[in-house]
């Protein structure tokens, strides 16, 4: 019994260490991108933010479709996404508020590998 439990302690060890020296969703070898949609209280284009908090007179865009390197994800209630296993390099995002097909806000950003680009292009490693 004690050896099956050394055992399981030994790979669950083993696990959590591949996957801190590894980084979250997919490893050192892709990249993600993160960030929060928010606009105007009453009306006005979008932003894209890498803080948590809107700016003053802002407010986060809940269900925003937000494209990164041909993946696709909605905005939470906070107005945050996420988007994993990209390819590093440069990487077209489209955020279309409404998802009617027309995108609010279009720019490129630069995808590290093994980092997360937040909001416009502020890059932190890790996983």
């Amino acid at each position: 019994m004690v050896r099956q439990l050394m055992s399981l302690i030994i790979v669950g060890s083993i696990i959590g260490l591949s996957v801190g020296i590894l980084g979250c969703a997919g490893g050192p070898y892709t990249g993600r991108a993160a960030g929060y949609v928010y606009e105007p209280i009453g009306g006005g284009p979008p932003i894209i933010s890498a803080n948590p908090t809107p700016p003053e007179g802002y407010q986060p865009v809940e269900g925003a479709c937000v494209k990164i390197g041909g993946k696709t994800t909605f905005t939470t209630p906070q107005g945050f996404y996420f988007v994993g296993v990209l390819d590093p390099g440069t990487q077209h995002v489209e955020v279309d508020v409404d998802c009617d097909g027309t995108p609010e806000i279009e720019m490129d950003i630069i995808i590290l590998a093994g980092e997360t680009t937040w909001g416009s292009g502020h890059s932190e490693g890790g996983g």
